[in-house]
C-alpha cells in the first residue's frame, strides 16, 4: 500500500546565522526590527486576529473606530512586513456593516480558495447585539456570491449575542461559536454564508447548563467532524472553571466525551478561565489559560480525561507567571507549546506588554526560549500593549497581532515576529514537490535537496513529535559546502500523524515536519 507524506519547508538559506539567534527574540527580517504599528483613524484600533496564507503572506483583522463607529478591518503584509499592495490597492482595508452600527471583528478564517472570511458581532444599540460575518476575495475586495451581497447577519436570539470563534468543519463549512446571554451557543452555515440547516435547529445550538452560566471562547472541529469549544464556566461568581464542550458534526452532545459531552475542570480552585485550545494529532486536546493571578495548562486525553503525562496530574499552574495571561496556545514541530499572551505589571495601571511563553511538553518551561521561557514585547514606547492572537508560519517563525497605545487606550494595531530556533532552510521533495507542496501528495520514497554553505558532518533522523527516533537516514557523515540530494526512504508501516525530521551538524539542527 503507498503511503503518502506531506511536506513543509520554507525557502531561506540552510544553516545561516539568523537559524542561530536567541529563540523568542524579535526577528529583524519583519520591518526590520520584528514589530510593526498601524492605524486607520485616530482613535481604537486593535488587531484580534491573525493568519499566515500558503504564500506567506500575513493577514491581520481587527477592528477600528473610523468616522463615529467601529468596523472592521484587515491588513495584509509581504512576509518582510511591507504592505501588500495587490491588496485593496495599499494593502489595507475596513468593512461596514451599517452606519448606525459598531462592528468588531473577533476571528478570521483561510478558507482553501484563498477567499478570507472576518466574523465578529456588531451593536445595534447598548443593549442589543448580533453576529456578522462577511468574505473577501483575495484581493481585498467583497465576495458578492456569499450571503447577502457579500455579508451574512446572524441572531442567536438573545438581546446580546457575541462571537468569539470561527472555524472551517473538514467539508468546508463555517462553525462559530460565542456566548447569548450566559449560554454557549454554535451555529454552522453553508460555505457561501447561508444557514445549515442540517445542524441543530435552523442552523444554531444553544447549550444551556442550569444554574450555570457558560462562555465559549476558542472553537475547532476534529478530522472526524467533531466540535471542540473551549471557555469557562461559572456557577457563581467565587467559582469559575475550566470548560470543554465536544458535540458531533451534527451538533448533539458527543456522549464518548465524559459521558455528556461536557468536562469541567478545576485547577487550584477560584477564578480559572480556559481562553483557548489546541487538538493533537494523537487526538489529546490542550487547553490553557488563567487560574488565579497564574498561567495554566491543562491537557486532556481524546475521550475527555485527563492526560497525567502533563506535571502529573494532567493540569498545572505555571510557575512564576505571577500577573500573566494567556489567551492563545499554539504547538511546535518539535513537541513544545507557544503560549501567546499579556503580562501586566501590578504596580502600575494599564501597563502591559506582549507575552509569549515556550513550555516542553510536559508543561515546564523551555529555558532556551527568551529568559527563563519567556519573552516580552511594547511597541513605540507605549504602557499599554495587549497581545490578541499568534501564529506560527510554516517557517516555524511566531507571529502575534493585538493592540498598541498609551494609558488604557489601544490606538494603533500591532504585530510583532519572533524567532523559534527552528527556521527551515532550503528542502525540496522530489522535483515534484516544490518546497511548499500542499496540498498533493508524495511518495514514501523522497529526494531531500538541501544546500550547505560550509563542510559539514551531517546526520538526518527522523523522530515522532514526542521526542522518539524513528529512523536514522544519515549519521554523522560529511558532506562539502554546496548543493546536496539524499534518497529518503520512509518506514512502509509508518502510523499517521505528525513527524519531524532532523538535519543536525556541529553548526545546529533544521527540523521539517512530515504529516502522513
Amino acid at each position: 500500500m503507498k503511503k503518502h507524506f506531506l511536506l513543509s519547508a520554507a525557502l531561506t538559506s540552510l544553516f545561516t546565522a539568523n537559524c542561530f539567534a536567541q529563540p523568542g527574540s524579535l526577528d529583524s527580517d519583519f520591518n526590520g526590527d520584528g514589530k510593526k504599528t498601524d492605524f486607520f483613524d485616530t482613535d481604537t484600533d486593535d488587531g484580534t486576529s491573525i493568519v499566515v496564507q500558503p504564500d506567506g503572506k500575513i493577514l491581520v483583522a481587527g477592528y477600528s473606530y473610523i468616522q463615529g463607529d467601529h468596523d472592521f478591518v484587515i491588513i495584509r503584509y509581504t512576509s518582510d512586513g511591507n504592505y501588500d499592495n495587490t491588496f485593496s490597492g495599499d494593502g489595507m482595508t475596513s468593512v461596514n456593516f451599517g452606519s448606525l452600527y459598531n462592528d468588531f471583528c473577533m476571528d478570521m478564517v483561510l478558507q482553501s480558495d484563498g477567499k478570507i472570511i472576518l466574523a465578529g458581532h456588531y451593536y445595534i444599540n447598548s443593549g442589543n447585539s448580533d453576529i456578522c460575518m462577511v468574505r473577501l476575495n483575495n484581493d481585498g475586495s467583497i465576495d458578492d456570491t456569499f450571503g447577502n451581497s457579500g455579508k451574512v447577519f446572524f441572531d442567536p436570539g438573545t438581546a446580546n449575542d457575541y462571537l468569539r470563534a470561527v472555524t472551517l468543519s473538514p467539508s468546508g463549512k463555517l462553525v462559530i461559536t460565542g456566548d447569548a446571554w450566559g449560554d454557549t451557543f454554535i451555529a454552522q452555515f453553508n460555505a457561501d454564508g447561508s444557514v445549515d440547516n442540517t445542524f441543530g435547529t435552523s442552523g444554531l445550538i444553544v447549550t444551556q447548563v442550569a444554574n450555570v452560566s457558560t462562555y465559549a471562547l476558542e472553537i475547532t472541529c476534529q478530522p472526524d467532524g467533531k466540535i471542540l469549544i473551549a471557555g469557562y464556566y461559572a456557577p457563581d461568581v467565587t467559582d469559575i472553571d475550566f470548560m470543554l464542550f465536544r458535540y458531533n458534526s451534527d451538533g448533539t452532545p458527543d456522549n464518548t466525551f465524559s459521558n455528556d459531552g461536557m468536562v469541567n475542570t478545576d485547577i487550584a480552585g477560584g477564578h480559572e478561565r480556559a481562553y483557548c485550545l489546541y487538538l493533537h494529532d494523537d487526538g489529546k486536546i490542550s487547553v490553557a489559560g488563567i487560574s488565579g493571578n497564574k498561567s495554566a495548562l491543562v491537557r486532556y486525553n481524546a475521550n475527555g480525561t485527563l492526560d497525567v503525562s502533563l506535571n502529573g496530574s494532567g493540569k498545572t499552574e505555571l510557575a512564576g507567571t505571577d500577573n500573566y495571561t494567556v489567551n492563545n496556545i499554539e504547538f511546535q514541530a518539535d513537541g513544545k507549546y507557544i503560549l501567546g499572551g499579556n503580562y501586566h505589571d501590578p504596580n502600575v495601571n494599564f501597563h502591559s506588554s506582549f507575552a509569549l511563553m515556550r513550555l516542553n511538553y510536559d508543561g515546564s518551561f523551555d529555558n532556551t526560549f527568551g529568559t527563563n521561557g519567556i519573552t516580552t514585547t511594547t511597541f513605540d514606547g507605549n504602557v499599554n500593549n495587549e497581545l490578541s492572537d499568534i501564529t506560527i508560519q510554516p517557517d516555524l517563525r511566531i507571529v502575534a497581532t493585538g493592540g498598541t497605545g498609551p494609558y488604557s487606550a489601544l490606538h494603533d494595531i500591532a504585530t510583532a515576529r519572533y524567532l523559534s530556533g527552528l527556521n527551515l532552510g532550503v528542502a525540496e521533495f522530489s522535483a515534484a514537490a516544490a518546497a511548499l507542496i500542499y496540498p498533493n501528495p508524495v511518495n514514501e520514497n523522497e529526494t531531500l535537496n538541501y544546500t550547505l554553505l560550509n563542510d559539514e558532518t551531517l546526520s538526518i533522523e527522523l523522530y515522532s513529535t514526542a521526542g522518539t527516533l524513528v529512523k536514522t537516514f544519515v549519521k554523522n557523515e560529511k558532506r562539502t559546502a554546496g548543493p546536496h540530494s539524499e534518497t529518503l526512504n520512509f518506514p512502509a508501516e509508518l502510523a499517521g500523524g505528525n513527524y519531524l525530521l532532523q538535519l543536525t551538524t556541529a553548526q545546529g539542527v533544521q527540523t521539517i515536519t512530515i504529516v502522513k
